[in-house]
């Protein structure tokens, strides 16, 4: 039988509901989802699996995010959307399909940090991110021998490091960009994967963004600041504090991934970013 039909009658009898199609999604680093294709439309299952471990990332946390923004009151009127949960196990997240227009550059930095703002102001999740432990975590995933004297010294380096921390916990996406945001029919965005969201400083939020999306650090402070009505000044040292916090964690993430994969990529980007905070 093949593969993806043993996983279609595994999904099948899991769900209480026939898989009547289903394909793998492009794009998803960290998860390697599936697009399902049910009686009553589509669905996306995001998985507890080998991978979603190194990377640290929980679909507990992930559903009880995703419930908190879709019971607040204020929803209908939010300039975005983030799927429904349908269901929760401990083998998985079944969530809504988001149909739309996937986003390109034509979706502009000053909209994306007005739509970061925005998520700020959601309910804080209950779970907070510790940037300490998420590291450990990754450290944990990593193959012995990838962990170099170099990467030994960089990580005991940032592990004893106070972190930066300038404002109040705000609900945030971490990792934000138009490869997470679609452009549905009725011209509302689309938010995807919110496996990372936590409560964090919104400062650690908008210096990931500006990290993932090859962002200029004052244009888009300024940007973030203009849609909140923020102090850019106070700002911008906060998020600028945080950069290299980001490639710490991007690093330790690639070399995780490394590890997860089997893929040569992720070690060489892994690598850039370990010459760079050595450098430092």
């Amino acid at each position: 039988m093949h593969e993806h039909d043993v996983e279609k009658d595994r999904l099948s009898q899991l769900l209480g509901q026939e898989v009547l199609h289903l394909e793998s999604l492009t794009g998803g680093l960290s998860n390697r989802c599936l697009l399902l294709t049910l009686a009553n439309g589509k669905a996306v299952w995001r998985p507890v699996s080998k991978a979603s471990s190194a990377f640290a990332v929980s679909r507990d946390n992930e559903q009880q995010v995703l419930q908190v923004l879709d019971t607040v009151q204020e929803k209908e009127s939010r300039q975005f959307r983030a799927p429904k949960v349908l269901w929760q196990g401990k083998e998985g997240l079944l969530v809504e399909w988001l149909d739309g227009e996937v986003l390109d550059e034509q979706f502009s930095l000053h909209h994306l940090m007005a739509l970061q703002a925005e998520i700020h102001t959601q309910p804080t999740p209950n779970h907070q991110l510790d940037v300490h432990l998420k590291a450990e975590q990754y450290w944990q995933a990593i193959a012995l021998q990838d962990k170099s004297p170099a990467l030994q010294a960089v990580f005991a380096r940032f592990q004893r490091q106070p972190l930066p921390i300038h404002f109040p916990l705000a609900c945030c996406h971490l990792d934000l960009g138009t490869y997470n945001l679609i452009r549905q029919s009725d011209g509302c965005i689309g938010v995807l994967d919110w496996e990372y969201a936590a409560a964090a400083d919104p400062a650690l939020d908008v210096a990931m963004t500006i990290h993932a999306n090859g962002y200029d650090l004052q244009i888009a402070v300024e940007a973030y600041c203009d849609a909140k009505q923020a102090d850019t000044q106070l700002w911008l040292a906060a998020v600028k504090a945080w950069l290299p916090w980001c490639d710490y964690l991007a690093m330790l993430w690639y070399f995780a991934g490394a590890s997860a994969w089997q893929d040569e990529s992720y070690r060489q980007s892994g690598l850039a970013l370990l010459s760079k905070l050595t450098a430092v």
